[in-house]
């Protein structure tokens, strides 16, 4: 990357066209979980007084009383194409290897966090004490979409930040605190080193963001630059982080 400023969103680009789905008013289907049970291609996502319907598959929502079809651009639903950005996201991710925290329903996992979720590999990136302590990788993520003041126009990005668990032999979650007092010091001290928090004199790592944004989150974009909506619609990931401008105002 040139010098300067990075930020770890990265813009999606898809096609401004327009898109077929299915609108009922939220008061009818308060719990969505119940509907979803029922459901195999489609999919719902409330936001606000509207449950949106969508997928493959619509035609699965038909014998649903209040959802009636509609089609409308991208840009004319900014938060429903944010939820399908982070779904398909999420599930190209979950294809090659990684795994939901909790390993919840991706529906309810999104919504227990307000729209972020964490995803991890199931894969360790380094064992302690025979196989007793071990470290993921994994990644929190969020869709978010922007509006130009000046253009009006709009556009949709990937927050994506590193961040890690700690799990037994079994695969449970175990805390740090635990580690540090059950297996020792020196294991809790490596850990913090591999996970970027300090630095192997002991120090805190100034650079862990910047760490964290060359070795994790660039690798990720870089594997996984495209993906498909619930709908079919191809997206991007730019590999390249927002960057930031500092303007300097001099004084009189």
């Amino acid at each position: 990357m040139d010098v300067g400023y990075y930020t770890n969103v990265f813009e999606v680009s898809l096609a401004d066209e327009n898109i077929t789905f299915m609108e009922a008013e939220h008061s009818r289907y308060q719990d969505l979980r119940k509907l979803r049970a029922s459901l195999k291609r489609a999919r719902v996502y409330a936001d606000r007084d509207t449950v949106y319907g969508y997928g493959k598959d619509l035609s699965e929502l038909e014998p649903f009383e209040g959802f009636t079809e509609t089609s409308r651009r991208f840009t004319e639903v900014p938060t429903l194409a944010s939820r399908m950005i982070l779904e398909g996201y999420l599930n190209e991710l979950t294809s090659n290897g990684f795994e939901l925290r909790y390993q919840l329903p991706l529906a309810e996992a999104l919504e227990g966090r307000k729209g972020r979720v964490e995803v991890f590999s199931t894969t360790p990136i380094v064992e302690f004490a025979a196989g007793q302590v071990k470290l993921f990788k994994g990644y929190d993520l969020r869709a978010i979409y922007l509006r130009d003041p000046q253009s009006d126009e709009l556009s949709w990005c990937l927050v994506i930040d590193a961040t890690f668990t700690q799990k037994d032999g079994t695969g449970s979650p175990i805390p740090m605190p635990f580690i540090r007092q059950t297996f020792g010091e020196d294991i809790y001290r490596q850990i913090r080193i591999k996970q970027g928090d300090i630095l192997p004199n002991g120090r805190i790592n100034s650079e862990a963001s910047r760490a964290k944004l060359l070795e994790h989150i660039l690798p990720l974009v870089k594997q996984f630059d495209s993906f498909d909506l619930a709908n079919g619609t191809r997206a991007s990931v730019s590999r390249d982080p927002a960057r930031v401008s500092v303007a300097v105002t001099r004084g009189v």
